[in-house]
């Protein structure tokens, strides 16, 4: 049951926004749990492809301890990711329009984590991959060159492994972009918002 104080803002917020406005907010919340559900979704199946790809690898060729810590920490890293956007999508469940104070607090508590993670992703992309291509390497016992004659001999399937990274980093910095427009909109959204309650009870006097 919403306790008196919290129905107190729901009414005043449901008499001083306008109903455009009020769906807006409404459909951004949903918004906002269904793309944090989506990129649940991707994360794991991302961290769980490359767990279990990883462990096969070390399974069927046996490395130095070095080269196994290289490759528990990558697994490490991916499985925090995935719990941290778990988190994050629990997070975005509990967003609710009843309250302005809490709506406001919750989303934009919510997107600033959100880009938090995406900014991290953003930064450890590239060098996770330089070290998967290290790690690799050792695994196989291979130089560089060797392994660079081994991957021109497949040079579609390094065609595709590159689109894909190359996309995924443009899939990541578009989301950055994103999300920071919609936390400087949830912001200017919430100014607006404790201006208009700090003009109310003037005027009420």
């Amino acid at each position: 049951m919403m306790p008196p104080e919290f129905r107190e803002y729901a009414e005043l917020w449901q008499e001083q926004i306008e109903p455009e406005e009020l769906a807006r907010l409404q459909t951004m919340a949903k918004k906002i749990e269904r793309n944090a559900r989506r990129k649940r979704l991707l994360d794991v199946a991302s961290a769980l492809g490359f767990v279990g790809a990883a462990s096969f690898l070390l399974w069927s060729h046996p490395a130095s301890p070095r080269v196994e810590f290289g490759y528990l920490s990558l697994m490490a890293m991916c499985l925090w990711l995935t719990w941290r956007r778990h988190q994050i999508t629990q997070a975005s469940r509990a967003i609710a329009i009843d309250d302005p104070r809490v709506f406001f607090e919750k989303t934009i508590e919510n997107v600033r984590a959100e880009i938090n993670l995406s900014t991290t992703s953003i930064c450890i992309g590239m060098p996770a991959a330089i070290l998967c291509f290290f790690l690799g390497k050792a695994v196989l016992g291979l130089t560089t060159g060797e392994l660079l004659r081994k991957l021109y001999d497949k040079v579609p399937l390094m065609i595709f492994i590159g689109m894909v990274l190359v996309l995924a980093t443009i899939y990541f910095i578009r989301d950055n972009i994103k999300l920071r427009r919609q936390l400087r909109r949830l912001e200017s959204l919430r100014r607006e918002w404790d201006e208009q309650r700090a003009r109310d009870p003037a005027e009420g006097r």
